[in-house]
């Protein structure tokens, strides 16, 4: 992510895979509660997301890149980040770290990578924002963290998941040399569309 794609976001507001944070830094506790939360949920949805740090949202739910502190930078650090957001995912989660000055202005863009073969779940608790156990993803009502509870989007993390083994199987059988004719299934949003484009041809 470059100034230019950045400045093109903010204005658009937070959403699935987009979260804005204003400076903090790492030695507050509930920073790091915020951002794992953030982190596990980002990770539990397709194509993961970013967390950016140095935009403040204002009292009418606008943005504003403020930027982040020299002070608060200096504590967010890759190693602490993602130890202490490791120490509380079941499995590891992925990261990386990016660094831009925009306006003279610093940010910290965290990307989250989706995971890699089963979902990522809170395995320690921590205060009342990370409950030990509990599967966090990206809301689809609004842009923010939540807990799993109902059927739509454990569904959704199921799919994901079903199909990275598939796919790793598929690949485990074209290593032996094993051919099939087996496609990936298509989500029920693709079936509907493929049978509208064969109802019209």
């Amino acid at each position: 992510m470059d100034c230019n794609e950045l400045m093109a976001l903010v204005p658009m507001g937070e959403q699935r895979n987009l979260e804005f944070k204003q400076s903090m830094s790492w030695t507050e506790n509930a920073t790091k509660t915020k951002l794992t939360r953030t982190i596990l949920g980002m990770s539990n949805i397709r194509d993961g997301g970013f967390i950016v740090l140095g935009v403040r949202e204002n009292p009418d739910g606008t943005f504003v890149i403020e930027g982040v502190t020299p002070e608060h930078d200096a504590t967010l650090v890759y190693d602490d980040i993602i130890a202490w957001a490791n120490s509380h995912a079941d499995p590891y989660v992925k990261i990386s770290l990016q660094r831009l000055v925009c306006d003279t202005k610093r940010l910290l863009i965290i990307k989250v990578e989706e995971f890699d073969d089963v979902p990522a779940f809170c395995k320690n608790q921590s205060g009342t924002e990370l409950k030990q156990g509990a599967l966090y993803v990206r809301s689809r009502r609004m842009a923010e963290t939540v807990e799993i509870n109902g059927s739509t989007e454990m569904r959704e993390v199921l799919d994901m998941a079903f199909d990275k083994r598939l796919r790793r199987f598929s690949r485990s059988l074209d290593s032996l040399g094993i051919t099939t004719n087996h496609q990936t299934p298509q989500t029920v949003t693709d079936s509907y569309n493929q049978e509208l484009d064969n109802a019209f041809e």
